[in-house]
C-alpha cells in the first residue's frame, strides 16, 4: 500500500478517536506536521473555511507556512490564501474579510 493512498474515514472513527485525532493535531498546528483536522485559523475566517475538506485545511495551512505568516493571522495576505480555498471548497465564490472589516 501507498502512504499517499492511506486515508482515515473520521466519519466512521468513535469520538474518542476523533477527539484523539483532533488533540494530537492541535498540537501540530504551526508545525510541517500538521494533518489538517484541527481548527487554526483566526476567528474571522471561520465562515469561508467550515466546509473546508481536510486536504485543503492542510494546503491552506502549508501555503500560510510557505509565506511566512502566522497561521491564525488575519491580513490581506492570509485573505489570498482563504480566497483560494474559498474557490476550492465552493467554486467561484469570493470571500476576503480584512477588506470588508476597519
Amino acid at each position: 500500500m501507498k502512504v499517499s493512498a492511506y486515508k482515515i474515514n473520521l466519519e466512521t472513527a468513535t469520538h474518542e478517536a476523533t477527539q484523539a485525532i483532533y488533540h494530537l493535531d492541535a498540537s501540530f498546528v504551526g508545525t510541517e506536521h500538521y494533518l489538517g483536522v484541527a481548527s487554526f485559523w483566526c476567528h474571522e475566517y471561520r465562515y469561508p473555511m467550515r466546509d473546508a475538506s481536510v486536504a485543503t485545511c492542510k494546503a491552506v495551512h502549508a501555503k500560510m507556512l510557505k509565506a511566512g505568516l502566522e497561521v491564525d493571522g488575519f491580513t490581506p495576505a492570509h485573505d489570498e490564501i482563504i480566497e483560494w480555498a474559498t474557490k476550492r471548497t465552493y467554486k467561484n465564490v469570493q470571500w476576503t474579510a480584512s477588506k470588508d472589516i476597519k
